[in-house]
């Protein structure tokens, strides 16, 4: 299912990266000073996690556009790696972290899609929407909708990305 494509509609709406980045609004403070005072490298996958929801909310992550590391796929998230990680390494943490142990501690948070063990998903990002151009292969993590993006806020599948064939 997850494999499959529904072509998105040109109306829907879209997120963008106009804003500077504010990750933290003054009410998800107290919930990511909390965060914090635990061990940082448990921890991590869990600011991760709310770094992605609070970014994407705020507009400065994008969703479904040729450049975004976040594309909907069958009411799942794509999440690109490494480079959401890497993304999250250098807006969140001032470029200092360590991309494989926020990576091993999201996983470990097991909100991942995986199909038979296998979490990572691998498609095809291509550079132009009619998908007959060049493309890159990209591989990440799908995550459901419902646990990233707020409710009322139901964007179609993504067009940059395919199966892979």
């Amino acid at each position: 299912m997850l494999d499959e494509m529904v072509e998105g509609g040109a109306g829907s709406p879209r997120v963008t990266e106009e804003r500077p980045m504010a990750i933290l609004s003054e009410e998800t403070q107290s919930e990511s000073q909390s965060l914090q005072s635990k061990e940082p490298e448990r921890n991590s996958g869990e600011l991760f996690l709310h770094w992605l929801k609070v970014s994407i909310e705020d507009g400065t992550l994008t969703v479904n556009e040729s450049d975004s590391v976040l594309h909907v796929l069958a009411s799942f998230v794509f999440l690109a790696s490494p480079g959401c990680f890497y993304r999250f390494i250098k807006v969140a943490c001032d470029g200092k972290g360590d991309k494989d142990a926020v990576q091993k501690n999201f996983e470990s948070l097991g909100l991942h899609h995986s199909r038979n063990g296998r979490g990572l998903f691998h498609y095809h990002q291509y550079d132009s929407l009619d998908n007959r151009n060049r493309y890159t292969k990209v591989s990440g993590y799908m995550i459901s909708a419902d646990r990233l993006l707020t409710p009322g806020n139901d964007l179609a599948d993504s067009q940059w990305i395919s199966a892979r064939k």
